[in-house]
This record gives structure tokens, C-alpha cells and sequence, in this order.
């Protein structure tokens, strides 16, 4: 019996040591069929055939397609791809044909080749230009409530654009001060008259335009 242990012992040793005398690095590549230091190890084409993408018999078969077979499927993936911009064209064909240069806007503050005639809102007469007073009529009625909300969204355009150059005459302003140079801001001018805004940005107490509508 004590032979017996002793041998078990022995034993239990020897596979305790080669457990500790095991190298990393040739775990590594036993898992992953490389060498730390240099090359590939062979057995990593299995790997790499399988898992990282085309491999020789792949190649191979597209070596072997004759040329009208490569033809066609060049010329199948080129029908693939105008399918896919197809619709992309068709859209911005119909837009540009469908707007008729207008970009769809009924308006606009500034008279352009699509926007030759000119028109005046009825609350504060401030200029507006679309493509034809008449079909503009007919679109937009005089006196209905759809031609009362598109002149007052031309005020609140207006109005954005003084506010905008107010803004930069200001500023001018402020910069003028300091060299005893005059300012001349048209632009807040004609805010406070028609919006009641003063130059400082503040409504004015009494105005004939008290409130925005």
C-alpha cells in the first residue's frame, strides 16, 4: 500500500509539473494557428479558408467563369445599382418639373423671374411678389381666412428679416459711438413704424399697431 501511494504521488507530480511547464505562447497558437515570433502556421489556412472570406476554390471558380458569364453578372450588378438610384432621379425629376422654378413657395419678399408680380399685404402693406396676381387669386382669395393666414406668415417673414438687419445696424451703432460717426438704420426705422419695435429691440407703449395682429 505505501508503494502504491508513493507511485500516486509520483504521478501526481509529474502532471502537476507539466501543467506548470505549459507555454503560453504555444497555447496561442495551437488556438489560433499562429507564431508568436514570425510566419503563419500552416494549420491557420483552415481557419482563414473557412472564416476569412473568399478562398482558392472561390477564386478559382471565378477564374473559370468564361467571359460572357462574367459579362452578366457585371451587367446584373450594374442593373442593381440603377434600380436602387432610380427612385432617388425620379423624385428630383418631379420636383423640379412640378415647382416651376418657384420651389413650391406661394411668395416671396423679393421679386425674382419666378416671382415677377407684386402684391401688398392688406393689414400692414408691407410688399410681397408671387408668380401671377390672378392665379395667386384664385389660389388665394381676397378676404378668405386662407388668404388672411398667408399674408400675416408674409408679416412674420418680413418682420424676421428687420429684425435680422436691426440687428447688425445696432451693432454698427455701438461701433459708430466710439468715432462720434452717425448710423443710419433704415431697417429699425421701418421695424418701429410697422411693428411698433423700437431700435432697442422694446415695443413701444402706444402705437397704432399695439398688438402683432
Amino acid at each position: 500500500d505505501e508503494q502504491m501511494q508513493n507511485a500516486r504521488a509520483a504521478g501526481a507530480r509529474r502532471a502537476y509539473s507539466s501543467r506548470d511547464e505549459i507555454d503560453p505562447e504555444e497555447i496561442f497558437r495551437q488556438f489560433f494557428g499562429t507564431n508568436f515570433g514570425g510566419g503563419m502556421d500552416p494549420r491557420a489556412r483552415v481557419f482563414r479558408t473557412q472564416f476569412g472570406g473568399a478562398g482558392h476554390g472561390a477564386r478559382r471558380r471565378q477564374q473559370n467563369m468564361s467571359r460572357e458569364e462574367r459579362e452578366a453578372a457585371a451587367n446584373a450588378q450594374a442593373r442593381g445599382m440603377l434600380f436602387q438610384v432610380l427612385p432617388i432621379l425620379l423624385v428630383m425629376l418631379f420636383t423640379l418639373f412640378a415647382s416651376d422654378g418657384t420651389g413650391g413657395y406661394p411668395y416671396s419678399l423679393q421679386r425674382t423671374k419666378s416671382f415677377p408680380a407684386r402684391l401688398n399685404t392688406a393689414n400692414r402693406e408691407i410688399p410681397f411678389y408671387v408668380p401671377s396676381v390672378d392665379r395667386f387669386d384664385q389660389q388665394y382669395p381676397p378676404g378668405s381666412s386662407l388668404r388672411t393666414r398667408t399674408e400675416r406668415d408674409v408679416e412674420m417673414d418680413y418682420r424676421e428679416v428687420l429684425t435680422q438687419h436691426c440687428s447688425y445696424e445696432r451693432r454698427q451703432e455701438l461701433i459708430n459711438k466710439r468715432y462720434r460717426r452717425p448710423t443710419n438704420m433704415p431697417n429699425c426705422n421701418e421695424l418701429e413704424e410697422k411693428y411698433g419695435v423700437s431700435a432697442s429691440g422694446q415695443r413701444r407703449a402706444a402705437s397704432s399697431h399695439a398688438s402683432y395682429y
